[in-house]
């Protein structure tokens, strides 16, 4: 007896080969029969009428990790069709932790892009982080990676100094500790601390380990703008040295003086491959980045954390020196705020000054008569270093030659938000909402991409990249994660200005047997968890 029999429904199957008209049956979480047709032997008949079933998408680039404790059955994700999101990114994992009053507060503070205040953190590992999870059963698959940072975090803290090797084989030993407990890979943040420290020996220790285990590495690399093609050299170069999988995350040819270099990047990237480094990479689909402000300051005055960066700021001679290095930039860090003098940067979440919400920093200084850099200075100091923002950075024709490259694959590079709770940001990134839509838009409707490529991006191709089992394909025996598509109506619905509207066009959606959406509305029932 069949729980679900999806009837008359355009199977793309995530393999790449053309889509075909087929009956899905469905029991106890799995496929379990496809064929031209099926007769009906009891649960509930779904007929489809040719929209697209599909696997459902699989977001490689998530910051979900604490947004899915506060409220686990978001919109923002499944309406984009997303079943499986790959968190821990940039370094940003919600363990190892310390239990440690004063430190787990500074390691949240360094990790608010992902923390929710509301959430309280009492785990220490990735074990404990598991169990805290899936008692709160979110509506996505989760495929966490261990942050490079937060091991760096709990061995050195937040010191700018090399790791001697007892530091370094402590590190390992962690890494290997959480691959025991089932993480999928680790990550790096090289543009935050306490990541970028880090030099590139100790990366290619941790990435060996990673070889052993046969996992990922993923990289936010140390500059995406002036130091571009350096941050890409020595992600190419641990992937050599090591032998591991190595991953670009978010990749982009940002700022003014990468503007038409992303052939060149791109062919830098295919030399490696063609020696036989095992790289891919990521892409969201938007010109604007995001991250918190933090990311405008020189990485020498977050040593101590993000307490020490906020006692500098407030020391006049200290910020007098934080001001210039901002507007030059520094050996090896190339400066946000003098490029284009807070033109591109839009404060999107913040407490205390509000009025802010929307606006560049180059506006608000005007507000507040004074520089971009002093403007910026006053909204960390003022806010604790609690503000996010849109960094507007890249050039259509370079996101599009780098999206349409064999090697990449795509995210959100966003946190799951609902619609229940309060909001957990004002004004988020219009990627936490649109990405995986706004891409068939472009690209398929565009023809650049045909519906069965895409899909294969979005599912096949990620599950074996990060190593999914019985994910990422409409196959008999395969776990039950899908997705049906009204292709006409599936659209992004936020922008920047509205970014917290959840997309159209995801009739149904499917994790591991469940059904979450019904007839384009959410069931209210979840069936996720954390795969190993």
């Amino acid at each position: 007896m069949y729980q679900y029999l999806f009837q008359r429904a355009w199977v793309i199957d995530g393999t790449g080969g053309k889509g075909r008209i087929a009956d899905i049956a469905v029991r106890d979480g799995r496929i379990v029969k496809i064929a031209p047709e099926i007769d009906a032997d009891g649960g509930e008949v779904i007929d489809l009428k040719g929209k697209i079933l599909c696997p459902g998408f699989i977001d490689v680039h998530s910051h979900s990790d604490i947004s899915l404790l506060y409220e686990n059955d978001p919109g923002s994700k499944v309406f984009q069709g997303i079943t499986t999101e790959v968190t821990g990114n940039c370094g940003f994992s919600p363990f190892p932790l310390i239990r440690d009053r004063e430190w787990l507060k500074r390691r949240r503070a360094s990790l608010a892009f992902i923390d929710v205040e509301e959430v309280p953190w009492d785990w220490a590992d990735f074990e404990g982080y598991r169990k805290r999870m899936e008692a709160a059963g979110p509506n996505v698959n989760l495929v966490p990676l261990v942050g490079h940072g937060s091991i760096r975090a709990s061995v050195m803290g937040y010191e700018d100094k090399k790791a001697d090797s007892g530091q370094l084989e402590r590190m390992c030993g962690i890494l290997e500790e959480h691959f025991r407990q089932g993480a999928a890979g680790i990550s790096t943040g090289l543009g935050y601390p306490p990541d970028f420290y880090g030099d590139e020996e100790e990366l290619t220790a941790l990435a060996r380990v990673v070889k052993k285990w046969d996992k990922i590495f993923t990289f936010h690399i140390r500059g995406e703008r002036a130091t571009l093609f350096k941050a890409v050299n020595e992600v190419i170069s641990i992937g050599r040295n090591s032998g591991a999988k190595v991953h670009i995350s978010h990749l982009k040819c940002a700022g003014v003086h990468n503007k038409g270099r992303s052939g060149e990047l791109l062919d830098l990237i295919d030399k490696a491959a063609g020696e036989g480094v095992d790289i891919t990479f990521d892409l969201y689909p938007y010109t604007a980045g995001s991250s918190y402000l933090g990311l405008v300051f020189p990485p020498a005055f977050h040593e101590g954390g993000m307490e020490a960066l906020i006692e500098r700021l407030n020391d006049p001679e200290m910020r007098g020196e934080i001001i210039r290095q901002m507007e030059t930039g520094t050996p090896g860090w190339s400066t946000f705020i003098g490029e284009q003098q807070g033109e591109n940067l839009m404060i999107t979440s913040l407490a205390l000054h509000k009025e802010c919400i929307g606006k560049r920093i180059s506006e608000i200084a005007r507000r507040w008569n004074c520089s971009p850099a002093e403007a910026a200075c006053r909204l960390m100091a003022e806010e604790k270093g609690r503000v996010e923002m849109v960094m507007f950075l890249t050039d259509e024709e370079d996101m599009d030659r780098i999206a349409l490259h064999d090697r990449c694959l795509y995210g959100t590079d966003g946190l799951a938000m609902g619609d229940v709770k309060p909001l957990i940001r004002q004004m988020p990134h219009p990627r936490y909402y649109g990405s995986f839509p706004v891409l068939w838009n472009r690209y398929v409707g565009k023809g650049a991409f045909s519906p069965e490529e895409l899909i294969h991006r979005l599912t096949g191709a990620a599950a074996k990249r990060f190593g999914l089992l019985e994910r990422g394909e409409v196959r008999e025996g395969y776990w039950a994660d899908l997705a049906v598509i009204d292709r006409e109506k599936f659209k992004a619905m936020g922008d920047y200005e509205n970014p917290c509207r959840v997309s159209a066009g995801i009739e149904y959606l499917m994790v591991n047997g469940v059904l979450e959406i019904r007839d384009g509305v959410k069931t209210g029932v979840t069936g996720g968890r954390i795969l190993e």
